[in-house]
Order: structure tokens, then C-alpha cells, then sequence
């Protein structure tokens, strides 16, 4: 078992399988705590109470699915075209039973799907690259509570009580600030960021805290329809950013997040595999990103200059 979990760490797939896990654990670790209450109905509402309260009437559901779309645009530049690229996918959220299954499509790459119950993440193994995870399991899976306290310590308390949705921007609907409709259920909507995350966990905020340094705003525009029962329909939101992090003179890239909110109450396909046929990948994710963290920071340290030192 030691000889296979040495060989894991090693591997150039499995690396870059955690490295999606790590991301995909990311995306799923949001909307943790209890549901805001819906206040007000019909005509009594404000388009900002009415858009602040679709974020509780949309977790209230028992099931919802979710067709989303992430679109960079970058911009031409001297002697080079401008480019697109885009990532879509399919996410079905049972809020009823906290599990989730979520199918991501990237340009150049197959589908990726990702199976969470409730503080568990799971993923399953191409058959062709089973041989190189312990017991040949064709599923590997991701203690996310585990995860969450190596990444951010006691302080990082309990993961998700709900399933989130694999963009995020339902919860930035509880930091609408400003908010006007020109048609019944069509809204156009400010987002603070910040108090969008406020009081949630430390892995929601630091997602809001690094979209915000790559926007270089604090505020979000939003475009909100929501169906009959208040309950959001789609969501889209557009803004410009580095196409390199950290990067501020490299070229600007727009940025469109969009996604669409159907079949409510259906049921959902998102059930854990059976206990033998999965193996716990748990302390190799948490190992990979400590060693990503650890380069990073060593990117980050300036290089002494060394001595001169006398001939001789």
C-alpha cells in the first residue's frame, strides 16, 4: 500500500487529476449556513428585496438543475488575434438530501464529473487509469471537512450545509445593493462581494476576496430573471480582468459567467458509490496543494544577490 501511495504522488495523471479536485473543491465550498428568509411577496417587494429573497426561495427548493456557461474573451494584441474559449456544463442540486452531481465540458478536454453527499467529494477513475490507484477502485474520493481545516485551519469550521452551484454567483445575490427592473421578473442588479460573504465560511470568502482582487472591484453587475414563484430563472454576469493573475499590464480578457435554473423538484442522479469501490485520496490532495502553496510562496520570495567574492 505505501509502494502504491508513493507511486500516486508521483504520477503526472493523478497529479493533475488533485489539482482538479482541489479546484473543483474550490468551486463546490460555498453557501454553507442556514437559508436567508424570503420577506414580502408580490408588488409589496422592492427588485432589491425581491432579488436579495430569490436566494432563499431558490435554496428552498427541493432539486433544481443548472446550465452554466464561463466565456473569457481576450482582447487582440500587437501582432497577435484576439480569442475566445469557453467552458460549459450541467449541475443537478438536491437541497433536500445536501448532494450534488456536476458535469464540467473544457475546450480541448473530455467531460469531468463530480459527485458530492454531503461532506464528500467524489470522482470517478477512467478505466485505463485505475491500475494506478490503490485497489484498482473506480472511484476516488475527497474528505472536504479534512480538506477545508488543512487549508484553513480550526477556524475553517463546517463545510457547505447545502449544495452550491458550480459558478457561485447564487449566493452573490445576498449582497445586492442596488437593484431596478423595466420588465416584471427581469432585474438588473449592483453585487458587494463583501457582504455577500459575510459571516460565511473562510473558503467563501476567499473565492469573493480573489475575484475581487482580479476585477479590482469591490461590486459586481448582475443580470437577474426570476420565474413566478421569485425563484431565480438565470443569472449573468460580465467583467473585465488581467489574463494572467497578478499580471496587470498583460493583456485585458472579458469575462461572462452566465447560468440558467431549470427543472425544479426533479429528481436528482447524485448518490455516493458503494464504500469498496472507492479509495481515499483524502492526505494526497491536501499533500499536492501544501507543495503548490510551498512553490508559490517561493515564487514570491525576491532572489538575494550573492557577494562578490575576492579572486583567489
Amino acid at each position: 500500500m505505501r509502494r502504491r501511495l508513493r507511486r500516486l504522488s508521483s504520477d503526472p495523471w493523478l497529479v493533475k487529476k488533485l489539482a482538479t479536485l482541489g479546484a473543483v473543491v474550490l468551486v463546490m465550498g460555498g453557501l454553507a449556513g442556514a437559508l436567508v428568509a424570503y420577506t414580502g411577496s408580490g408588488d409589496e417587494q422592492t427588485p432589491r428585496q425581491a432579488v436579495r429573497g430569490a436566494y432563499g426561495t431558490t435554496t428552498s427548493a427541493k432539486s433544481v438543475e443548472i446550465t452554466f456557461t464561463q466565456k473569457v474573451q481576450r482582447a487582440p494584441t500587437l501582432g497577435q488575434a484576439g480569442a475566445s474559449q469557453s467552458t460549459t456544463g450541467t449541475a443537478q442540486l438536491d437541497y433536500a438530501n445536501n448532494a450534488s452531481s456536476v458535469t464540467v465540458r473544457s475546450a480541448g478536454g473530455g467531460p469531468s464529473r463530480t459527485v458530492t453527499v454531503g461532506g464528500t467529494l467524489y470522482q470517478p477513475v477512467p478505466k485505463e487509469q485505475r491500475k494506478q490507484i490503490p485497489g484498482h477502485k473506480p472511484w476516488v474520493k475527497v474528505d472536504r471537512q479534512q480538506l477545508a481545516k488543512a487549508q484553513y485551519g480550526p477556524k475553517a469550521g463546517k463545510v457547505a450545509d447545502t449544495p452550491s452551484d458550480p459558478i457561485q454567483m447564487l449566493i452573490y445575490l445576498r449582497g445586492v445593493t442596488w437593484a431596478k427592473s423595466a420588465n416584471p421578473g427581469h432585474y438588473t442588479a449592483k453585487v458587494n462581494l463583501k457582504k455577500a460573504v459575510q459571516g460565511r465560511d473562510p473558503e467563501t470568502r476567499a473565492q469573493a476576496m480573489q475575484l475581487e482582487q482580479q476585477t479590482g472591484k469591490q461590486t459586481l453587475p448582475m443580470r437577474i430573471i426570476l420565474d413566478k414563484h421569485k425563484r431565480v430563472q438565470s443569472l449573468e454576469t460580465t467583467f473585465s480582468a488581467p489574463s494572467s493573475a497578478g499580471q496587470t499590464q498583460s493583456p485585458p480578457q472579458r469575462v461572462t459567467l452566465s447560468e440558467l435554473f431549470h427543472s425544479y423538484g426533479t429528481p436528482v442522479d447524485a448518490k455516493a458509490p458503494a464504500a469498496n469501490q472507492t479509495a481515499d485520496i483524502t492526505k494526497q490532495v491536501i499533500q499536492q496543494q501544501q507543495q503548490q502553496q510551498q512553490q508559490q510562496q517561493q515564487q514570491q520570495i525576491p532572489q538575494q544577490p550573492q557577494p562578490n567574492r575576492p579572486p583567489g
